[in-house]
């Protein structure tokens, strides 16, 4: 293949060289097209590979080496970009914020207007590896915006990796753009809470039953203050914990998934903005679905070194990213007429992306690749898991 087809291959037109060229290779030409475009100060070896690698995630549905190496488009044998792939996710100069920030940076400044979900949660991923996730809640999913890998599956990170993740998470983010931060039980700290009012940010945060609050002087543990089903209570300017921190509201609401009340510590001074903005709290959950059994199976990585999984989250975000793009487009476009139907929506933006994608390669079609899913776009709820 000359060196037109794979660099300065022109895609804005189908062409007779596309007919010649294998479903592989189609993506993966477009692919490091764009990812030279977004990484242009970067190691040639590097982009090929990342590039190589995203198409594989894509084409194979998997993390798995072997059979990410299946579906690259090399005459090689599939054992040498299995050792490709070890090499790269070993290189310490794959530095995973910085190759990330150009991907997600449009996004962020597009929607700096509107107010940004910050979504903290945590997830296993590997083998005996757990990520940390800061992600930002977008279309019922939520797109990765940093994380971080440690050994082990089970247990709660540390509050100074939580303030971290944090921290480079708002390193995508502009200045001036309205953040709130959004966490469950596990970050229910007054840590978090004070960083997220340094940066001028909201927050609602899910607070421990056994939190104490202040009122009028007098402490009280979070659980004397009962609701049952479909009730509500709303505290407004108490202080929380022993370190008195406040003034915050609390709203206690029933959890119907543990059949217990769940308090939430906020900022937000109406009870209705609280229960709205935490709604999107569980709108990571859909993405780690998709990223794992619904997606890419990042649960059947053999991965257990947490940096190598750390830059492994970094092909399959930008794999997310580019799917999630892919359904946006099967939208605008009314291309979805052709993969699902028409009187009502069933499935995720990212099943859209998927089968949208298998469409163009069947018909030979143009392959759109971008890392910028739509900033604003209004759907109605799916009526499946997607």
């Amino acid at each position: 293949m000359g060196k037109q087809a794979t660099f300065g291959y022109n895609l804005g037109k189908w062409t007779l060289e596309d007919a010649l060229m294998s479903d592989s290779l189609r993506t993966y030409v477009r692919v490091k097209h764009r990812v030279c475009q977004n990484l242009q100060d970067e190691h040639l070896s590097r982009i090929t590979n990342l590039a190589l690698m995203i198409t594989g995630v894509v084409r194979s549905r998997s993390v798995q080496q072997t059979q990410v190496a299946g579906e690259v488009p090399l005459r090689c044998q599939d054992k040498s970009f299995v050792q490709r792939q070890r090499r790269f996710l070993m290189n310490p100069g794959v530095e995973v914020d910085r190759f990330y920030s150009p991907f997600i940076r449009p996004f962020l400044w597009a929607r700096r207007r509107h107010m940004l979900p910050l979504i903290l949660d945590s997830s296993p991923a590997g083998c005996h590896c757990q990520m940390l996730m800061a992600a930002c809640g977008y279309q019922s999913r939520a797109l990765p915006l940093a994380w971080s890998v440690r050994k082990g599956q089970t247990g709660h990170f540390p509050t100074a990796e939580h303030l971290r993740i944090v921290e480079r998470a708002a390193a995508h983010i502009p200045e001036d753009a309205p953040v709130v931060l959004l966490g469950d039980g596990e970050f229910g700290k007054v840590a978090l809470a004070q960083e997220a009012l340094s940066r001028n940010w909201r927050y609602v945060l899910r607070a421990a039953c056994d939190d104490l609050i202040w009122i009028e002087g007098e402490p009280y543990p979070l659980s004397e203050f009962q609701v049952g089903p479909g009730g509500t209570l709303w505290l407004e300017d108490v202080l929380w914990t022993n370190a008195q921190f406040g003034p915050v509201n609390v709203a206690v609401i029933w959890d119907e998934s543990k059949e217990a009340p769940m308090y939430l510590i906020t900022c937000f001074e109406l009870f209705g903005e609280t229960r709205y903005w935490y709604k999107r709290r569980f709108w990571v959950e859909p993405m780690f679905r998709d990223d794992k059994s619904m997606g890419f199976n990042l649960q059947k990585s053999q991965l257990r070194d947490p940096s190598r999984m750390t830059k492994l989250l970094l092909v399959v975000c930008l794999s997310y990213l580019w799917i999630m793009f892919l359904g946006c487009m099967a939208v605008f476009s009314g291309s979805i007429r052709f993969i699902d139907r028409t009187d009502r929506r069933d499935c995720s933006l990212f099943t859209y992306g998927l089968r949208w994608l298998r469409r163009l390669l069947k018909i030979d079609a143009y392959i759109p690749v971008r890392f910028c899913p739509y900033p604003f776009l209004h759907l109605s709820q799916a009526r499946g898991v997607g």
